[in-house]
């Protein structure tokens, strides 16, 4: 749903984080509690490109992320 929203179309694990990648916005893994995933979302409100090593986008110590193909237990 919020990837819909925020026009991210790609999933892609980047440096041990999980992110859903857009043009202008970016979407970080903050974490996974069972079957929720909490995001952290990076835009650029004027629709200027935004990189994964954009300096906005919050970095943590324990990068947070998931393998792609796993199914949540609720599927």
């Amino acid at each position: 749903m919020v990837a819909g929203l925020t026009n991210c179309q790609r999933i892609v694990n980047f440096a041990g984080t999980t992110y859903l990648k857009g043009f202008a916005a970016i979407l970080a893994v903050v974490e996974v509690v069972g079957d929720v995933v909490l995001w952290y979302l990076c835009y650029n409100s004027d629709g200027a490109y935004i990189s994964y090593e954009d300096s906005r986008v919050q970095r943590a110590h324990n990068p947070q992320g998931f393998p792609l193909g796993r199914k949540l237990s609720g599927q």
